[in-house]
Order: C-alpha cells, then sequence, then structure tokens
C-alpha cells in the first residue's frame, strides 16, 4: 500500500529541528517537500517528471519569504503548465529572460551602474524622471519594443505641456537605456530618428525680474515679512538675493561647500551642469549673517536649505516660486531665476566690470577663442563687487543711503 503524504501545517515546519548531520526533507505531497539543512535552512523545493520523461527539481524559495500556502500556489502553477506539456523550469526561464530584456530591467541596472559617477542630486533627477514620465510608458514594453511610436508616447505629452527642458532630458535619458542594453538584444536606438524638427524648442523667454531700484525694494521687504510664514524659506530667497546664484544650486547648498576661512562658498563641478567646472561664490557680511542665521536652524542636516519633510534631501525646487507667489508676484513680475537678472540688469547699468558680473552669474564664454584663454576667476574683483551688492541691497530695504560704485 503506497504511504499517505500528510499535508504540512506551518506549526509542523516552525518546529522543526535541523540535524547536523544530514537534510531532513518533510513532504507536502505532489512533490512539494521542504529541505531542511544541517545549517537550518528550510528550502521549497518540487520535484516532478518533465514532458521528456526526466526527473527534474525546482526550487520555490526559503520558508521564511515564502510561505506554505505560496509554495502549494506555486506546485499548482507548475503542474499547470505540465499538462500543456511544457517543462515549468524552462518556462521559468523563459519568463526570467523575458523580464531581463524589459525597458524597466534595462532602466534599473543602467541606473544603479551609473550612480557613482554622478552627484546624489543628479541621480535623484534622473531617477525622477524615470518614474515620472518614462517607466510608466516605457517599463513593462521589451527593450526591442520602444520604437519611434512608443517614445514619442512619452515625448508628446510634455511638448504639450511645454516642458522642452524636461523632454530633452528625458530624451537623453531613453536614449542612455537603449544603448546600455545587452549586445545580444539588439535594441535600436530610436532617438536618433526623432530629430530637432520634431520639437522645437520654443523662443527665448527672458525670465521675470525687477530691476527698478523701488520694485527691488519693496521685494525685499516682503522677504522680510515672510519671516512668519517661512524663516528658512525667506531666508532662501534672501541668499538666493546676495548670491544671485541658480535656484538650483541655492537649494542644493551644502554646509561642506561653506568656506568659513575664506568667506566663500565652493560649488564643486559635479554641481555646476552648464561650465562643468567649480564655481566660487564670495559670501558679504550680510552673506554671512544669513548663513550664521541658518546655522542653529539647519546645521543638522547635510544643506543649508533642507527638505521640510526629510534632512537628507533639499529644499523643494518649488518651494522659494511658490513663496514669491504667495508674496503678490506674479508670473510676470518675479520668478525664482529673476534675483540673477535682477543683480545682472543692476550691475551692468552701474558699470560694473562685464567680465566680473558672467563669471558671478556662471555663465559660459560664448566667444570660443576668448574662453580658450581667459581661466581666470577675477575673484578679488567679485569680492568688491559682491561687498557693494550686498550693502546695495541692504540699503533698500532700509531706506538708508545707496552706496556709491567703487
Amino acid at each position: 500500500m503506497p504511504k499517505v503524504i500528510k499535508p504540512l501545517t506551518k506549526t509542523k515546519i516552525e518546529a522543526a529541528k535541523p540535524d547536523p548531520n544530514r537534510d531532513i526533507t518533510l513532504h507536502d505531497g505532489q512533490g512539494l517537500y521542504l529541505l531542511i539543512s544541517p545549517q537550518g535552512a528550510k528550502l521549497w523545493r518540487f520535484r516532478y517528471q518533465a514532458p521528456d520523461g526526466r526527473r527534474r527539481l525546482m526550487s520555490f524559495g526559503d520558508f521564511y519569504r515564502v510561505s506554505l500556502e505560496e509554495a502549494r500556489n506555486r506546485r499548482a502553477e507548475a503542474l499547470s503548465i505540465l499538462k500543456t506539456g511544457v517543462d515549468p523550469a524552462e518556462a521559468k526561464k523563459a519568463r526570467s529572460e523575458t523580464i531581463k530584456s524589459l525597458f524597466g530591467e534595462i532602466a534599473g541596472k543602467w541606473l544603479e551602474t551609473q550612480r557613482p559617477n554622478w552627484s546624489e542630486i543628479h541621480s535623484y533627477d534622473y531617477a525622477r524622471k524615470l518614474e515620472l514620465y518614462i517607466l510608466p510608458v516605457l517599463g513593462g514594453l521589451p527593450a526591442q519594443q520602444v520604437d519611434r511610436a512608443a517614445i514619442q508616447a512619452v515625448l508628446d505629452p510634455l511638448a504639450a505641456a511645454g516642458k522642452f527642458e524636461t523632454l530633452k532630458k528625458v530624451k537623453g535619458i531613453i536614449s542612455a537605456v537603449l544603448q546600455f542594453a545587452p549586445p545580444e538584444l539588439k535594441v535600436i536606438d530610436w532617438t536618433k530618428q526623432i530629430g530637432r524638427q520634431q520639437y522645437p524648442a520654443p523662443p527665448v523667454q527672458h525670465r521675470a525680474a525687477l530691476t527698478r531700484a523701488d520694485e527691488i525694494a519693496g521685494l525685499l521687504k516682503a522677504i522680510e515679512t515672510y519671516r512668519s510664514s517661512g524663516l528658512i524659506t525667506a531666508l532662501a530667497m534672501k541668499f538666493s538675493a546676495l548670491t544671485f546664484a541658480r535656484p538650483g544650486e541655492v537649494r542644493q547648498a551644502e554646509w561642506a561647500e561653506i568656506d568659513e576661512t575664506e568667506k566663500l562658498w565652493r560649488i564643486p563641478a559635479s554641481k555646476m551642469k552648464k561650465t562643468g567646472r567649480p564655481h566660487l561664490v564670495p559670501l558679504a557680511s550680510q552673506t554671512w549673517a544669513v548663513i550664521e542665521e541658518l546655522r542653529p536652524l539647519t546645521s543638522h542636516s547635510k544643506y543649508l536649505f533642507p527638505s521640510t519633510r526629510t534632512k537628507d534631501r533639499p529644499m523643494s525646487e518649488i518651494t522659494v516660486l511658490a513663496a514669491i507667489r504667495r508674496l503678490g508676484y506674479s508670473k510676470s513680475d518675479m520668478s525664482a531665476h529673476g534675483f540673477r537678472g535682477t543683480a545682472s540688469t543692476v550691475m551692468n547699468e552701474k558699470g560694473w566690470n562685464r567680465d566680473w558680473i558672467e563669471r558671478q552669474l556662471a555663465h559660459i564664454e560664448r566667444n570660443s577663442v576668448r574662453a580658450a584663454y581667459n581661466h581666470t576667476d577675477y575673484l578679488d574683483g567679485r569680492r568688491k563687487m559682491m561687498d557693494w551688492w550686498a550693502a546695495y541691497l541692504e540699503a533698500l530695504e532700509t531706506d538708508a543711503t545707496l552706496p556709491a560704485v567703487p
């Protein structure tokens, strides 16, 4: 008479002890059993006869991750596949290969491979663009099926929304992932077939900025009133006005970049996407006062202006802009980038050295010949200029006499 196998129970499995000299097997029936190793591992196994007559063995994982119920479900699935004349192990292997060829799987491996070469902010930016725009459309497709039409399904909504800078970056990410695919998949990078004429860039629009002295004074006084609503945000706006760095550079500013001895903000090359070179920002006494006010508030964080949700991330990219809107300034009046336009306009009007201004703005030299020979930072001149600028803003805010240009 054949031996009757009594189905396993969770209690029996948990109570089972290993034998230090041999493997123990606890059978559940229909080929499913639990192997207990001498070291104490409890591993699900499924033994069956393949369609070609061979005896084969599949692993379903360990008991601590795969419950008894889930192991039985996997056995039922394998038995169902066997009834169709297919070896379940081969079917599992085929599914695994399919998953490995999915765009989303390749994108994940590409991202992890590239992370060591990127800054934390750069990695976060690319991961977010994959999550928000790319993977919802392309993630479940085999990489070989990511053709021109599929890519345009990602890019078209961005173009319709006027997000051309985001579109450019998203297109570049898709291209990088497709090129990262294993050669044996023979993936074609269809982004190269989508020319600039497909998504023409919009006309250059200058960022809204206040340029009259009375307008600038009004903004500075309004920023002071914002302290009661959000002190760190108010200080971020003031820091932006004093340094006129790009909004992304301000919100990603780190305490480790502040040089107390030289009174400099040393922005590393990895954060300067436009120029690819380190950028030095002289800190006037008024700017240093902002830093000292920030110190007890955010020095526990990596960033001068951390996120309100977690100290491990910088302030959101819309925080300053939202504050400007709450102060009553419309899109046509002022933007987060507007602090740069304000400073540039005033300083050029006051006759400051154009090279100092452009270097302070971290602009790229458009004259290739001049750029090849001009490597100076004009640091002494820019210190003098930034001291004047801070004194100018302070005078506007306090209704004092404006400082003369040296």
